[in-house]
């Protein structure tokens, strides 16, 4: 197959989807205003601090993505409009970084197509939220993971670990993802002298900026940590099955708490609750924030141990809603008093109609879809992937595993968090899809794919 890194743009066919596509963004800038969700608020109010004194003060966020509002606010004002603007480019920059991967003309207009499809993914690049900002990091890096490994280059591997760092300054989630990637890299065909040269140069800037963030926390707030709070989302999904340690000073605000509730307390309920102790706890108990955290995280332990199998189920429910839920944003503001809430929700009450309502705008069969087409790809191609013969899908594969696993152990199973593994997913749903309608596809070395004779 020729010509498979090269996006030829003279086939009509791909110049119209393209042009579309483009089109889609266009649309959301010219009808929709920036989307504020309720994590929105915090940003904006620390990037109008950093941008108004220089200054960053907070326990719960990095100072990534309020600095890039930061940045925009200093140059075009208070409008959130630069900024969706950059993430919608940013979106677009996604589409074209993947594209030329793509093999032949007819798996590049499935992949279009996805793309094109893909609302939620389009949606959240019009929120005031870091998720586009760090998906185009998180794919950027895997880009520069496979220029490694295919020329052998230090600085792709530098550049690798550097968007990795930045992407950690986005979203905390990745702060132990490099030592995953080290795996990859400890695990090639080079020489051992080769390998350990590599996983320095790797970990450097990761590692340097975690510490020098950590140590800017310890100076100011008394915590070595990259972030002095985080373990309220430890709790929030199962704080009816909490367990206190001896002494645990936040045992009597909780339990008075939960003696309000009924036993079967709903998700969004137990989260607002788990907010509620740490305001008491500050205010009655003059507590910071690296001590209530410890007090949470000695909580969730023993919590976890003594209830392993309820844990465990609440793990698997997230990882359920992490693929398979669809909360699009336009359709949030645009039918807020038609939508239901949630599909469960609609068929205890049998709210048929509406169900299908929120089903057919969410798309959520298209997700179901893109899912299936990418364990599909992964059955098909495993021992492709087990021999490590394509660097960005071994990538694209530890990505998926990480994020998924560390957004659904700490009960972050939300659709929002999906977002930077859409890509990825959409890459493998379209391989699937080509496979099904083409001969056998066989990975190589240099990433491409290539059909066999």
């Amino acid at each position: 197959m020729k010509n498979d890194f090269n996006c030829n743009f003279r086939d009509k066919t791909l110049l119209w989807l393209a042009a579309i596509i483009i089109a889609q963004h266009l649309l959301f800038l010219a009808f929709f205003p920036p989307i504020l969700e309720p994590d929105s608020v915090s940003y904006i109010s620390l990037g109008r601090q950093l941008a108004d004194t220089f200054s960053f003060e907070s326990g719960r966020r990095l100072p990534g993505y309020p600095a890039l509002l930061a940045l925009c606010y200093g140059l075009f004002g208070q409008s959130q409009m630069p900024v969706v603007i950059f993430q919608h480019l940013l979106g677009l920059a996604i589409y074209f970084m993947f594209l030329p991967l793509v093999p032949g003309r007819r798996a590049k207009i499935f992949f279009s197509s996805f793309v094109f499809c893909d609302i939620l993914f389009t949606s959240y690049q019009h929120a005031l939220l870091p998720e586009t900002v760090f998906a185009f990091l998180l794919c950027a890096a895997g880009f520069e993971f496979r220029n490694y490994a295919t020329t052998g280059k230090g600085l792709h591997l530098l550049l690798c670990g550097t968007l990795l760092a930045a992407g950690t300054f986005m979203k905390p989630v990745l702060k132990l993802f490099p030592f995953l990637i080290l795996l990859l890299l400890l695990a090639g065909r080079r020489t051992t002298r080769q390998k350990l040269a590599a996983s320095a140069l790797f970990l450097c800037v990761p590692l340097l900026s975690v510490w020098a963030w950590s140590y800017n926390n310890y100076r100011h707030k008394g915590v070595f940590a990259l972030l002095p709070f985080e373990s309220v989302h430890y709790v929030g999904r199962f704080v009816t099955h909490l367990e206190f340690p001896e002494g645990s000073f936040a045992r009597r605000a909780f339990l008075d708490k939960i003696a309000a509730f009924p036993p079967s307390m709903p998700i969004e309920a137990q989260r607002r609750l788990a907010a509620s102790v740490i305001a008491e706890l500050k205010q009655e108990k003059n507590l910071n924030d690296g001590e209530i955290n410890a007090e949470f995280v000695r909580i969730a332990k023993l919590s976890m141990l003594r209830h392993p199998f309820i844990y465990a189920k609440e793990t698997l429910i997230e990882a359920f809603y992490f693929f398979f839920s669809a909360h699009n944003l336009y359709a949030k503001y645009a039918l807020k008093d038609r939508l239901l809430f949630s599909v469960k929700d609609g068929l205890r009450n049998r709210q048929y109609l509406s169900v299908l309502l929120k089903v057919g705008v969410s798309l959520h069969p298209l997700y179901w879809l893109m899912f299936l087409l990418a364990v599909y790809f992964t059955v098909c191609n495993w021992r492709a992937i087990i021999s490590g013969s394509n660097p960005l899908l071994n990538y694209a594969y530890a990505a998926i595993f990480y994020i998924t696993a560390l957004s659904c152990l700490v009960n972050e199973g939300l659709s929002r968090y999906r977002m930077p593994l859409q890509p990825f997913m959409i890459l493998m749903a379209t391989l699937a899809l080509e496979r099904l309608f083409a001969r056998k596809i066989q990975l190589n070395f240099s990433g491409r794919l290539k059909d066999e004779g």
